[in-house]
């Protein structure tokens, strides 16, 4: 697929062509008249976006919504052969970040950076990518599953990592220090005052736990 630079709208205009976004639902079909008065109700009164609203609702399938984002600002709607075999700029685009505003870099040359946005309206993201890779960015429109599909293939080790870190986190109590590679014991007088569980380990390393001055816990290997 060839993807054709477009003009990033400021957030005026993308307040705007939001305000738009159930005309062109209703004219193509996707939504009858009653159905958008009625998430335009839900939306005013939870202070939600339109276009959430409408799938959160069910009123429009996501590529349905995908498909009407990119009819307002004449972009492409991508398919699931679109995405790339590996991350691109992975040293200036992080993967928490990319994930967390559901953008994904897919194609690039001198000019210029073709970006999947979940949300097309996102001027914030946009900017920040073009800062941050120092070029203008081409919009594409992702369907959520598949781009959510393409972050899992690409970026599997950052996913496990993160995964890992938020294991720790709801299991380390606060005053444990912990090491970057794994979790570790605590001793256990310090295991009962801060409840600490232990873990398991592979058996080819042992470990031991030492108290810091605060009481809390500081995870160091030995050699086995």
């Amino acid at each position: 697929m060839t993807f054709e630079p477009i003009t990033s709208p400021s957030t005026q205009d993308a307040a705007e062509l939001l305000a738009r976004l159930g005309g062109v639902l209703v004219d193509g079909g996707a939504i009858d008249r009653r159905s958008l008065d009625r998430a335009r109700r839900v939306a005013t009164e939870t202070g939600t976006r339109l276009d959430q609203v409408l799938t959160q609702l069910g009123l429009i399938s996501d590529r349905g919504l995908a498909e009407a984002l990119a009819q307002l600002i004449a972009a492409p709607v991508l398919g699931a052969a679109d995405y790339p075999e590996a991350p691109l700029f992975p040293d200036r685009l992080k993967a928490k970040f990319l994930r967390r505003v559901r953008a994904l870099p897919i194609a690039a040359t001198e000019e210029r950076a073709t970006l999947a946005m979940a949300d097309p309206l996102d001027v914030f993201t946009r900017n920040a990518v073009a800062a941050a890779l120092g070029r203008p960015v081409a919009v594409a429109v992702a369907v959520p599953i598949e781009l959510e599909a393409a972050f899992d293939r690409l970026y599997a080790e950052a996913a496990d990592i993160a995964d890992a870190e938020e294991i720790l986190d709801e299991t380390v109590p606060t005053g444990c220090a912990r090491d970057t590679a794994t979790t570790v014991c605590c001793t256990r007088w310090s295991r009962r005052r801060h409840g600490c569980k232990r873990r398991s380990f592979h058996a080819s390393r042992s470990w031991r736990g030492s108290i810091l001055p605060n009481g809390g816990c500081r995870r160091t290997a030995a050699s086995s």
